[in-house]
């Protein structure tokens, strides 16, 4: 699968160590699209607010976390939708910690339907993850989706 040029931009933005949805939201208020703010020099991108070591790591994502991210983006039925995405949930673009890019495996136009998280501990007992197995398993037939992070324990059971 060919992996467009703005999908390339926005993974470059989600690797970068230290930036978050606030700082991401004033480098576009700044720069106009996440391609301008790829393409800035360190010391522009260090004006506008980042520190050197966030700035660099945007500049120049590390090559081996870049390379694993684009061979999973390679996989049939691997997306990243990000803000703006005609697929990114609006509810969750609503909140103002949303995360701007989903690694998605599956359908991504599911993440428009009802959806409910089950989180808990990553080190959870065998009963607890039973649990959360048969919660999520209820929930599913009742017509939710499931969303996980994938962590191990809780999280993956569900």
């Amino acid at each position: 699968m060919k992996i467009s040029q703005d999908t390339k931009y926005w993974l470059q933005i989600a690797l970068a160590n230290g930036l978050g949805p606030a700082r991401l939201s004033n480098l576009l208020e700044r720069f106009g699209t996440v391609e301008n703010i790829c393409q800035q020099s360190v010391t522009a991108l260090c004006n506008a607010g980042l520190t050197t070591t966030v700035a660099e790591s945007l500049r120049s994502p590390a090559p081996a976390r870049l390379d694993a991210a684009l061979q999973w983006l390679e996989q049939t039925n691997h997306h990243l939708i990000h803000w703006g995405h005609s697929d990114y949930p609006p509810l969750l673009q609503e909140s103002p910690q949303s995360p701007f890019v989903l690694f998605v495996a599956g359908n991504p136009i599911l993440l428009s339907l009802p959806q409910i998280a089950i989180v808990g501990s990553r080190n959870a007992t065998a009963n607890g993850m039973a649990t959360a197995a048969l919660f999520a398993h209820h929930l599913s037939s009742s017509g939710f989706i499931v969303t996980s992070g994938m962590a191990r324990g809780i999280d993956a059971a569900a």
